[in-house]
């Protein structure tokens, strides 16, 4: 084999080694992390209203297949930009109403017709054992659903 032949044989196998690297680069960006990213509060905007999140009570999360967590300021917001954009859902995470702490979508139930929420949407995530008449996830979306029909002139 001729010198410029192995040189060639060099520079194709340091090509193939640098593609695979980024493949495997590009496959470990978009997989989803576990558990809720962090927010920043006051600072960044809701996912569907635009609205900032700043009360911790209220917010959600929502994590994707591909792409950064979308973060919005109340749980109705959420339910509204999954029923408007159907986007393929890894998790959704609730912050507990009166706890500093995140719940998933298995552990959440909700009060309804909450007096004081940020978008007026009357949701609040909670526990089934703080809240003994709470709704669960799909309840509460469908609760929501009608009202908004209700709403419309």
């Amino acid at each position: 084999m001729s010198e410029k032949s192995r040189g060639l044989l060099k520079v194709g196998a340091a090509l193939v080694a640098l593609v695979a690297l980024v493949g495997l680069a590009l496959s470990w960006l978009t997989q989803p992390t576990v558990g809720p990213a962090p927010v920043a509060w006051d600072r960044e905007a809701c996912g569907f209203c635009r609205m900032h999140i700043g009360d911790r009570h209220f917010a959600a999360q929502l994590r994707q297949e591909v792409g950064e967590p979308v973060n919005f300021d109340d749980p109705g917001c959420l339910f509204l930009y999954l029923d408007k954009e159907q986007p393929k859902v890894v998790e959704l995470y609730f912050r507990h109403e009166s706890q500093d702490r995140w719940l998933d979508r298995r552990e959440v139930v909700f009060r309804l017709d909450v007096a004081q929420t940020p978008m007026g949407f009357g949701l609040a995530a909670t526990t089934s054992d703080v809240a003994s008449q709470a709704q669960a996830l799909a309840s509460a979306r469908a609760w929501l659903r009608e009202r908004q029909e209700k709403d419309k002139p």
